[in-house]
């Protein structure tokens, strides 16, 4: 499988603006639980029922997911950023050394938001 990060950044554009919530209420049909998915400002998204704690983990998931995303993608760039770098300009180490900066600011900024 190939990461399609323009895939990913278009996508998350054309979403439901976050942070995205999976709320679980309770409310039973059979053996099915109601999930409410909403977004930013409690927005709707979408309620459905789910038939297994499977399927609860999965709607957990892509709320996560979702959330995690633009911190995810601003890594990738600063990576691909330093990486092209380090080939393209060989005797430019301050160049280097500017997007090692930027690439550790956006994992800070990630594990920050994860806190």
């Amino acid at each position: 499988m190939t990461l399609d990060i323009q895939r990913l950044r278009d996508l998350l554009a054309e979403a439901t603006p976050g942070p995205w919530e999976a709320s679980f209420d309770g409310y039973m049909i059979g053996n099915s639980v109601s999930v409410k998915m909403t977004g930013a400002n409690g927005e709707h998204i979408t309620n459905r029922l789910v038939l297994s704690e499977q399927s609860r983990g999965d709607t957990a998931l892509v709320a996560a997911a979702v959330n995690a995303l633009p911190q995810l993608l601003a890594i990738a760039d600063a990576a691909i950023a330093l990486r092209y770098a380090t080939w393209a300009d060989m005797d430019g180490t301050h160049v280097r050394e500017a997007l090692l900066r930027e690439f550790v600011a956006a994992v800070d900024a990630a594990r920050k938001a994860g806190t």
